[in-house]
């Protein structure tokens, strides 16, 4: 101790009792070797690169070591001992040499320099943590590590035995004094310690917002609500048809876990999907003219089907209607005491789809006692589901832009030896690919004699490879239907007898397509169809079409006159049994001024249908 305290760099004061005080560096025994601490590159813990405190500065312009003394812990185990772990207790660390002049003036211009302004944390625990990263000189990087791996051991220890150009100070102003150190030396290490911190900084406070789901919001794939005002106009519009008599229809959508089933006539008059709901319509009622009664809720079923909204005002908002209850079985209380003004029910669903908004048992009554009398109004509101107006014809336009997304796939999977099933599979992946919401019905793909067959659907039979495939697909978005129909030679080209049938069928369904128009019924364009069938001696056994909508086979009066916004598939085909079959549909809208075909984009005659298919197969 007497040696150490003779040294201008080891003149210190013991902060406590019973601690003693040792150099950070010693000398070793003749047959370790010199400590690599003095001698070379330092091996030193991120505890001895922490800065110094001034009481260890000593005297000014004193020279001062590359070793400070450091505090040894009393312990059995000899904790806290000094980095290089061969220094005595009470050794004296050897005297350095005289710095040479170039350290000196290089120390007392890096002096001279003005203190860098740091940036501030508001947090102390990383303010804490920036000072201690900043304040130290970190000897060696990832680069020197890897670099003193590769060398042998005896490079390394003729590195180690290296003396060190700039000894007089513990923190070398030169990057020279490390012999193991990079070109950018410690500033490269401190920003790479302040990146990052920066970035995990940054990743915490990016985490809790990334964690939240996104709000649902309409895109392409997913189609926007319609508004709870479109469904409140369209009650009004039937109110106004019901005159003084109280109207009520119920959900028969099926029950099960498929959102997308739901019962057309219900939800066109509400936007509600699920089962068991009722609709009443009292026009003449002063207050409660729009009941809705939703299905009770069972805590055992919402397990698995989903969780539904409890009873609120803000139900009432959300659906446009002056009153929301549930519908415990039964004619509930306002209906009973609308009876007793109107005198008159209106039945909103066909009696012969035996889906009655109430029991015969539980109404009956009541209509007998308040002597109530029955109307049937479900026309008025089948003739509104038939007109279609912008928003409806809008999804139907993505209907018929994705149900040509299934047939390109179709097309390109389409080859001798494969299986019926699998064309229908690729292409339904199409479908949910385009943003098809479900299938308007399910899909049919039959090739070779099974495409006279009107109904097939599809199988794992081989397609043949000069086969024709009819592929009859139709996507469902936002709840609203396509149906288009073409008939793909699997070789890519039409042989003479494939051919002659084609044109024939093109040529009558242009003949009726040019036919649609306001005011001609859909029986009338069936008659064009089966006229110039046989005329070619070939019988037509279905419809020509139908009307398009919240179902593929939407509603409709066929025997009516068509209307503008209305929507109908012209389909005519011929079956040759046993051989093969050939059916080309289109969608058609009908305009004030004629019609419009929505699936013109995919091609129909010979030619086009050639070249597509060559164009899609490359």
């Amino acid at each position: 101790m007497a040696a150490l305290a003779s040294s201008p760099r080891a003149s210190w004061r013991p902060r406590r009792r019973r601690t003693r005080w040792t150099p950070s560096c010693a000398p070793r025994s003749a047959s370790r070797g010199p400590c690599r601490l003095c001698a070379s590159a330092p091996r030193m813990s991120a505890r001895s690169l922490r800065p110094r405190s001034p009481r260890w500065r000593g005297r000014p312009g004193a020279a001062r070591g590359p070793c400070r003394p450091r505090r040894r812990r009393n312990s059995r185990a000899g904790r806290g001992r000094a980095t290089c772990g061969n220094s005595s207790p009470r050794s004296s660390p050897p005297r350095p040499a005289r710095r040479p002049a170039s350290c000196r003036r290089r120390r007392s211009v890096a002096a001279a320099r003005p203190p860098a302004r740091r940036a501030r944390s508001n947090r102390p625990a990383v303010r804490r943590g920036l000072r201690r990263f900043r304040r130290a000189d970190w000897p060696t990087s990832s680069a020197n590590t890897s670099r003193e791996r590769s060398r042998s051991p005896a490079e390394r220890s003729t590195a180690r035995a290296a003396p060190a150009s700039c000894s007089g100070s513990s923190r070398p102003r030169s990057r020279a004094a490390w012999p193991n150190t990079d070109s950018s030396g410690g500033d490269t290490v401190r920003r790479m310690v302040r990146s990052s911190i920066s970035i995990g900084i940054a990743v915490a406070v990016a985490l809790p917002a990334a964690a939240k789901p996104p709000r649902r919001s309409a895109t392409a794939d997913v189609p926007a609500d319609v508004p709870a005002s479109v469904y409140a106009e369209r009650r009004a519009r039937l109110m106004q048809q019901l005159g003084d008599c109280v109207g009520a229809i119920r959900s028969y959508a099926p029950d099960g876990e498929d959102g997308n089933a739901f019962d057309n006539w219900f939800f066109y008059l509400t936007g509600i999907r699920e089962s068991g709901a009722v609709l009443i319509l009292a026009p003449r009622e002063p207050i409660y003219r729009q009941q809705l009664l939703l299905r009770p809720r069972d805590a055992e079923a919402e397990i698995w089907v989903g969780y539904r909204e409890p009873l609120s005002p803000a139900l009432e908002r959300k659906y446009r209607v002056d009153y929301v209850g549930r519908n415990r079985g039964g004619v509930p209380r306002h209906m009973r005491n609308a009876f007793r003004r109107s005198r008159c029910y209106a039945e909103l669903r066909p009696t012969y789809l035996d889906q009655p908004a109430f029991s015969r048992d539980a109404l009956g009554k009541y209509l007998t006692a308040f002597e109530v009398v029955t109307r049937q109004r479900w026309k008025a509101l089948e003739a509104m589901r038939a007109v279609h107006d912008a928003a409806e014809i809008a999804r139907m336009d993505r209907a018929v832009a994705i149900t040509i997304e299934g047939h390109r796939a179709a097309v390109r999977r389409i080859a001798a030896g494969v299986s019926e099933r699998r064309v229908a599979a690729a292409l339904e992946k199409a479908f949910y690919d385009a943003g098809a919401t479900g299938l308007a019905f399910p899909s049919i793909v039959a090739a070779g004699e099974h495409g006279a067959v009107l109904h097939w659907g599809a199988s794992d039979s081989a397609i043949g490879a000069g086969d024709l495939v009819v592929v009859d697909i139709g996507a469902s978005y936002g709840g609203y239907a396509a149906d288009v129909t073409r008939t793909w030679p699997v070789s890519g080209r039409f042989t003479a007898e494939q051919r002659r049938m084609y044109e024939l069928v093109l040529a009558v369904q242009q003949k009726v397509i040019d036919a649609v128009r306001p005011g001609v019924s859909l029986d009338e364009l069936h008659e064009v169809a089966d006229r110039a069938l046989a005329d070619a001696g070939y019988p037509l056994p279905h419809g020509i079409g139908h009307f398009v909508g919240l179902d593929v086979h939407d509603v409709g009066d066929t025997s009516g006159p068509l209307e503008p916004g209305m929507v109908i598939t012209v389909e005519p085909g011929i079956y040759l049994q046993g051989q093969f079959g050939v059916r080309i549909e289109d969608m058609v809208l009908v305009t004030p001024r004629g019609h419009r075909v929505m699936t013109e984009a995919l091609p129909r005659s010979v030619a086009d249908v050639e070249g597509w298919m060559a164009a899609q197969r490359r």
